[in-house]
């Protein structure tokens, strides 16, 4: 088991390119938010431009259209169909990466517009929440993931996917045994958050507080890794990086706030901190 710190993440971290473009930070899709759960939409989408996207598109249930356009000016939106839910993705060959499950309900159309995706799409995915809800129902679509995705369950999500486990021993090697299966990163959400690589080696982050265990904290993540791939980086390093910048977001603020009020939005506004550190550093 390797520790993720702040020597290990400054190997994998690279300064922009001051003469760069918007094109050269690459464009992600994110598909989330239902009726009742926009806000995971809304969460996702500005994590993700506050990690370095160049171009995001996020596909949304016509309900969530004004909402997200006026929280996340910057995202290009794509409504689906239907009201309340998404149903269907028309096109995906313009992305780098494809984020999907906050907040997107466990519809069976919606279950459906998952699976066609699975099959017609080879892009890496990073499937969190409700995607991994619909996975862990319909075991049989886990093999059609794309290799070298990532998947981001908490210990309760996981448990739905592989199994019940009572011990840190038991849950390390569920985790890996499922990188392995799938050829894709997975992560254990959490106190010292677990990542197994399709390679076997396991990882521990070393940031974070309890502080984070708050609702939205994973569909920021999310944002995070996606917007980490566009810009090229590999799917193995986005989660590395990812959630290391996550938790030390959230180090940083808890110098001024306590753990009973830090927020998933506050965590979003503290990634410019984050990153800010890491350039300083570098």
């Amino acid at each position: 088991m390797k520790l993720i710190d702040e020597a290990f993440v400054h190997s994998i971290f690279r300064k922009r390119n001051e003469n760069a473009t918007k094109w050269d930070h690459g464009h992600a899709l994110l598909i989330c938010g239902s009726k009742g759960k926009i806000g995971a939409a809304i969460l996702s989408s500005r994590a993700c431009l506050r990690s370095g996207v160049g171009l995001l598109t996020v596909h949304i249930p016509a309900i969530g259209e004004i909402p997200l356009q006026i929280a996340a000016p910057e995202a290009m939106i794509d409504v689906d169909q239907h009201t309340d839910f998404s149903t269907k993705i028309n096109q995906f060959d313009n992305y780098q990466v494809i984020g999907i499950g906050p907040g997107i309900g466990r519809d069976s159309l919606t279950a459906q517009m998952l699976k066609d995706l699975l099959i017609t799409c080879a892009k890496p995915m990073v499937l969190d929440a409700d995607a991994l809800n619909i996975l862990a129902t319909n075991s049989d679509w886990l093999e059609l993931v794309p290799k070298r995705s990532v998947l981001t369950p908490h210990e309760r999500e996981l448990k739905r996917l592989v199994g019940e486990f009572s011990s840190d021993e038991e849950c390390i090697q569920k985790l890996t045994d499922l990188s392995r299966l799938l050829g894709c990163t997975v992560i254990c959400k959490g106190h010292a958050t677990k990542i197994a690589l399709p390679d076997g080696i396991v990882y521990v982050n070393s940031t974070g507080n309890a502080g984070m265990a708050k609702a939205g904290m994973g569909d920021v993540l999310t944002g995070i890794i996606t917007a980490l791939i566009a810009q090229g980086y590999t799917p193995e390093e986005s989660v590395l990086l990812g959630v290391y910048i996550h938790g030390l977001s959230g180090d940083l603020l808890i110098r001024e706030k306590s753990n009973y009020s830090l927020l998933a939005t506050d965590l979003i506004e503290g990634l410019s901190d984050a990153f800010k550190q890491l350039e300083q550093k570098d």
